[in-house]
């Protein structure tokens, strides 16, 4: 009885201590609290050394859902965790990122432009040796390309490893951080499959198959720079879309630097300004996605430096129909030969009918470059936005539309109103052939109309 009474004594003494501090004005703990909140790019580790330390000074009030999301804001990876030489191009670039994850998008959307750029002069060296048949210049170039790939999968394999050391760490953008590693692992999959063709290779043997050979594989790996390139500019639209860094985004970021046109990103900021405009969602808004058809055989044939002059006479070509003085009218490269042209005050059928003047007017008209010429098509896409849409359902559901228009064989204008696309008799515009130089801007050297804006033009029923 007097152990259990004594115990009693001992547990109210202790009671009326905690007790005590917790009148002190402020509270001893109040403190350490302030200083988690000043240091939340603190690592977990040292948190929980303060933690402990705050225990062994009997400080065991701290509210356990607080201290929680301390040491989780605290834990979260911050840009001073970056590789230095991340920092330093993005420094160069004067790409200011404001998480982990945006900042390694912006970087390998970097990497993967130089990458491409080596794997253009590659492949134009590869097509000016197919003609001198030359195996020792051809084995030098087989070399190049191995290196050229070792060093672009290192680079890779580096970047999936950093994502995965802090797995956990990246807050709320840990999915996406996910989906960027499986897509590092995947293109790096890719390119080893692509190493291992090569070694295949022997040029001593047979130039002319094997030049053949590696034109094949540096054209597979240019398709998976140009995934990897569309796929970092996607993240990026989706990680700003849901931040707040639109409105102090670097114009480098914005703009496609082929064309000189806003690119996916830039997309995400022309919309957020058109929506911001129209908050009450009350003004018509329409989209057209334009996609070239078969693009890649323009590649193929001419080479990618030729597909890359093709697309920005493209992009010209399609510019000279907008109204620049008047409304809201934005052409934007949303991925690798498709545009989209958004139309503010503008509806479906009106869109529909500058669509179908835009594709007809492609269609007569003959690309040049360097006394080489060819034709080609474009499929459009046409929807009218809807006021719930977001920009993400803005653009699958053009993209829908596209592929719509596309299985309908190509060269066609198909429209979306809310209700499905669907494809209608276009009406027949009066364009005139011309030709359109690739390496002297847009230059005509056959009499042609100029495109007239679609206003004037009877709308498609």
């Amino acid at each position: 009885m007097v152990g259990f009474i004594f115990l009693v004594s001992i547990v109210n003494l202790g009671l009326g201590y905690v007790a005590a501090i917790a009148l002190v004005e402020p509270p001893l703990w109040s403190g350490l609290s302030d200083l988690w909140r000043r240091r939340k790019d603190n690592t977990a580790e040292e948190l929980a050394l303060l933690l402990d330390a705050a225990e062994g000074a009997g400080v065991a009030a701290l509210n356990k859902v607080e201290v929680d999301e301390m040491i989780q804001a605290a834990a979260v990876a911050g840009l001073e965790e970056l590789p230095e030489d991340w920092l330093a191009q993005l420094a160069a670039e004067g790409i200011v990122a404001q998480t982990f994850v945006e900042a390694s998008a912006h970087v390998l959307r970097l990497e993967v432009g130089r990458y491409r750029e080596q794997l253009v002069a590659c492949e134009i060296r590869t097509r000016a040796n197919a003609e001198l048949r030359d195996a020792e210049a051809l084995k030098r170039l087989i070399d190049e390309l191995r290196s050229l790939n070792q060093d672009w999968l290192d680079k890779q394999t580096a970047a999936a490893d950093t994502l995965t050391q802090r797995a956990g760490r990246l807050g709320d953008h840990e999915k996406a951080a996910e989906s960027l590693e499986q897509v590092l692992l995947d293109q790096a999959a890719q390119i080893r499959t692509a190493c291992a063709a090569l070694e295949s290779l022997d040029p001593a043997a047979e130039a002319v198959t094997s030049s053949k050979k590696l034109l094949e594989q540096i054209a597979t790996l240019l398709a998976h720079a140009h995934a990897l390139r569309d796929g970092m500019l996607e993240l990026l639209a989706t990680l700003l879309r849901s931040g707040e860094g639109l409105n102090a985004l670097a114009q480098v970021v914005q703009g496609d630097s082929i064309t000189g046109l806003p690119n996916r990103v830039g997309l995400e900021v022309l919309l957020a300004s058109w929506f911001a405009s129209d908050d009450q969602r009350t003004r018509p808004l329409s989209a057209v996605v334009i996609d070239v058809d078969r693009f890649g055989r323009i590649n193929q044939r001419f080479g990618t430096r030729v597909g890359d002059r093709t697309i920005a006479a493209i992009g010209r070509l399609i510019d000279e129909t907008l109204v620049k003085d008047r409304g809201f009218e934005r052409l934007v490269r949303v991925s690798g030969e498709a545009f989209m042209l958004l139309q503010g005050d503008v509806g479906p059928h009106q869109a529909l009918t500058a669509a179908e003047r835009l594709r007809q007017s492609i269609e007569a008209t003959t690309f040049d470059d360097d006394a080489v010429e060819f034709d080609l098509t474009v499929s459009c896409g046409v929807i009218e936005v809807k006021p719930n849409e977001s920009s993400v359902d803005l653009v699958r559901r053009s993209i829908e539309t596209l592929k719509f228009a596309k299985k309908a064989g190509r060269n066609r204008c198909a429209l979306d109103k809310g209700d499905g696309p669907a494809m209608l008799d276009p009406p027949q515009f009066p364009v005139k052939g011309r030709v359109v130089s690739l390496r002297a801007g847009v230059s005509e050297t056959a009499p042609a109309a100029p495109i007239e804006p679609a206003a004037p033009a009877a709308p498609v029923q």
